[in-house]
């Protein structure tokens, strides 16, 4: 004799087997990214819009982690408007635990949004914007990305794990010959809470 699965609520509902012997369920699957934005801690990180007037390269984002636990960057958001004089690629690079540089020294403070408009929760982080010219310097480029086109760039970038204590640095190589190009960069981050 078979066992009957039945609805502890009480309502009387059984588990349906159908003929090829499957059970029939119906699951809802979220993903972490959603999960940590309901409970307050799914932040947008990055830039206003920033005009850059030259081909060479801009420190332009800073992340520096001082949460207790890690933080995880999921994407990275890249728009990038037409280049006036520019020709060929443009990148973005990203560098692990920059040491020094103007952006560092002198980059303007913007805290992470929390994409949970209803949460006061806010990210102990030390998020930092540059400009046009910004530098930085030490650290390790774990990444040259090139793109053949402006418009919008999305990169899912599995998951950067950000331990407290690191940083990552994103910057921009224009188009060659570029004297105008306005750019901005964003990036969908979570506490990660074990």
């Amino acid at each position: 004799m078979g066992m009957i699965i039945n609805d502890g609520t009480g309502t009387g509902f059984r588990a349906k087997v159908d003929l090829n012997n499957r059970m029939h369920t119906l699951a809802v699957s979220e993903t972490i990214e959603h999960i940590r934005a309901v409970a307050g801690d799914g932040y947008l990180a990055g830039t206003p819009v920033i005009n850059l007037t030259s081909g060479t390269i801009s420190a332009l984002f800073y992340l520096l982690n001082n949460e207790d636990e890690d933080v995880v960057a999921t994407s990275l958001i890249g728009n990038f408007g037409n280049s006036s004089g520019g020709a060929g690629d443009l990148s973005i690079v990203a560098t692990l635990n920059p040491t020094g540089g103007t952006l560092i020294t002198a980059g303007v403070a913007t805290p992470p949004i929390n994409k949970n408009f209803g949460s006061s929760k806010t990210l102990d982080v030390t998020s930092l914007v540059g400009a046009e010219g910004s530098t930085i310097t030490g650290g390790t480029p774990i990444a040259q990305i090139p793109f053949a086109q402006v418009g919008r760039i999305s990169l899912e970038v599995g998951d950067l794990i950000i331990p407290r204590g690191a940083a990552l640095a994103l910057s921009i190589i224009p188009q060659t010959g570029n004297t105008d190009m306005n750019v901005t960069i964003t990036s969908g981050i979570y506490l990660d809470i074990k």
